[in-house]
């Protein structure tokens, strides 16, 4: 995150931005747009510059748009690339970023710095990549070793198993294959663990989507004294860091929902399957014609 000196000069450099167009640094345009509605695009770019001194970025880039496509004046791109570099959106950032280089040329203000920044995010996007691919290459290879370990582990099972039944057979004997013991105690633990589980989950789920309601009336609130005021106070900074927490509880509370009712589910079709248990058995016996065969008997 940004020290308070570097955002600050960020700040200035979008409000000197902001003021091209309304000068000789402005880039020319097929027709000017008339006086009320340069007014209403210095409103816009006026309110984004607030939002952005204020940290809501996401705001900022709403008014600064809103602007643009009233008066596109090349500098407000510039600020739009920054408001998403502040946001972690590299794509975007680089984007506008790009526009803006486009549309004033080499000798305009601020080109040296978008560049450099285009090339940083350039950068950053590929350092992240690499560390994605090489996580993803990593659980790959250990998904690989599991499922090799878990298929040795049946092979000898299953080894195991025919040379018990090669035994019991070659004896002229029956083989029983049964399943563990079913405990009708754990069963039921299991599916009230599960049941458990899943009511916290919806709880847990229900309480995300207040927080979410929550958030959004925040949001709603800050706009409306933004708009009432045209000021940005500790009252509205309040508001907004209450927001963002209620934003980032619901995505907590909701995802931690779904998780434990997910749990809830296994454990309950654990429980189901614990109490039923299985049996298999296996005789020798005559087939109608006299010849030798097997007879096969089983309970799941």
């Amino acid at each position: 995150m940004a020290s308070r000196p570097l955002r600050a000069a960020a700040a200035s450099l979008i409000t000197a931005l902001c003021l091209m167009g309304r000068g000789a640094g402005a880039a020319p345009t097929d027709a000017a747009p008339p006086a009320a509605k340069k007014s209403e695009a210095n409103h816009h770019f006026d309110q984004g510059k607030a939002y952005y001194r204020a940290g809501a970025y996401d705001l900022a880039v709403q008014e600064f748009l809103a602007g643009y496509e009233i008066d596109p004046r090349p500098g407000v791109l510039f600020n739009i690339g920054r408001a998403y570099e502040e946001l972690k959106n590299r794509a975007k950032a680089i984007e506008y970023f790009n526009k803006y280089v486009a549309a004033v040329g080499s000798d305009a203000p601020a080109v040296t710095e978008a560049k450099a920044r285009v090339v940083a995010l350039q950068r950053q996007a590929r350092e992240e990549d690499v560390r994605q691919q090489a996580q993803a290459q990593a659980e790959a290879q250990a998904a690989t070793e599991r499922a090799a370990r878990e298929r040795a582990q049946r092979e000898e099972a299953l080894r195991a198993q025919a040379a018990a039944g090669s035994a019991t057979a070659g004896s002229g004997g029956t083989l029983r294959t049964e399943a563990p013991p079913s405990s009708p105690e754990l069963a039921a633990r299991l599916k009230i663990g599960g049941i458990a589980a899943a009511g916290a989950g919806l709880v847990l789920t229900g309480v995300g989507v207040l927080l979410a309601v929550r958030g959004n009336h925040l949001n709603d609130e800050i706009r409306t004294e933004i708009d009432r005021t045209q000021t940005w106070s500790t009252d509205l900074s309040s508001k907004d860091a209450d927001m963002k927490t209620a934003n980032r509880w619901a995505l907590i509370t909701a995802v931690s929902g779904g998780v434990a009712i997910a749990g809830g589910a296994v454990l309950y079709y654990l429980g189901w399957r614990e109490g039923r248990g299985a049996t298999v058995t296996v005789a020798p016996t005559l087939a109608p014609d006299g010849r030798p065969a097997l007879a096969l008997a089983g309970r799941f």
